[in-house]
């Protein structure tokens, strides 16, 4: 007896829908090459779990099933340290229902998130363009967007760039510890240096535990950890050559040359050292009198 007869449409969506998602996986494969060749991130693949079902060959072969999916499709790390990770969605029905990640992804996604990582969804809904959606807009889509799904008009702002070879630029516009100047904004600086994931929306709780972290650097970032060549000759004039102090250690030309060949490999000088604690010291302050005062002295366990 044959089995029930096939939707000839929903048959056409699925295979549409396969074909776009492998695509999709294409293209971000291609993408996490190139940023591991630009070495501004290493990504890979999280491989299928599969459970061998018998005991292997003398060719070392033997056979095996998929299992359920537990992981998100790809992870890594960027440029600086932080940890980055992703699943990958595609569909050909103009709709990207929520209920599309599994719960075991999800526990995953929001454990990394609440670690500080960048999670986030690429989403393509034809095979051309593509989307990146923060996992925290993503959780909280139903709240957003009044639905539990998503269609391409409500996600526009977070159309990813292409760039050589049609490859998605995948981490464009995250900003990272290399991006920071005098006229990055305050989310910016959140996402640089104090754990905030990309995307996170002010006064939730990401936002307030970034904030948190950062009130506890300025406290230690004050001016005397960092005192300039001028400051060490008045306070200590007999100081042999000083520079400047760290942690109240004051540095000399001999010390400093000493820290310079330990830091050849990357390049940075002791002065320099001393020259980007002051420069983000300023960044820092002028960051923290954007932030509303109820926002300092809030306790959060990190």
């Amino acid at each position: 007896m044959s089995g029930p007869v096939k939707d000839p449409l929903r048959a056409l969506q699925g295979a549409r829908s396969r074909a776009q998602g492998g695509r999709l996986e294409e293209q971000i494969e291609a993408s996490c090459a190139l940023l591991t060749e630009t070495g501004r991130a290493d990504i890979s693949k999280t491989p299928e779990p599969m459970k061998p079902v018998s005991q292997p060959n003398k060719s070392g072969q033997f056979r095996a099933v998929y299992t359920k999916k537990a992981e998100p499709d790809f992870k890594g790390v960027m440029l600086g340290g932080r940890a980055v990770m992703f699943e990958a969605k595609s569909t050909g029905t103009g709709r990207l229902n929520k209920d599309r990640v599994l719960p075991e992804q999800v526990k995953k996604l929001d454990s990394y998130t609440a670690l500080g990582a960048h999670c986030f969804i690429v989403a393509t809904f034809d095979g051309l363009r593509v989307y990146r959606i923060p996992w925290t807009v993503w959780r909280s889509m139903k709240q957003r967007y009044g639905r539990n799904y998503v269609t391409e008009a409500d996600i526009k702002e977070y159309a990813v760039r292409f760039g050589p070879g049609f490859t998605p630029d995948l981490l464009r516009g995250i900003p990272t510890m290399y991006d920071i100047n005098p006229l990055s904004n305050v989310s910016d600086v959140l996402t640089a240096f104090c754990g905030m994931p990309y995307g996170t929306q002010p006064e939730t709780e990401e936002w307030r535990a970034a904030v948190y972290r950062f009130d506890r650097f300025m406290n230690w970032t004050t001016p005397e950890r960092f005192v300039l060549v001028d400051g060490i000759r008045r306070e200590l004039p007999n100081m042999e050559n000083p520079i400047f102090t760290f942690m109240g250690v004051p540095i000399t030309e001999d010390s400093a040359s000493k820290l310079n060949e330990a830091m050849k490999k990357c390049g940075v000088s002791a002065l320099e050292v001393a020259e980007v604690c002051e420069r983000f010291a300023k960044i820092a302050r002028a960051t923290l009198d954007e932030l509303p005062d109820g926002n300092k002295e809030e306790e959060h366990d990190d």
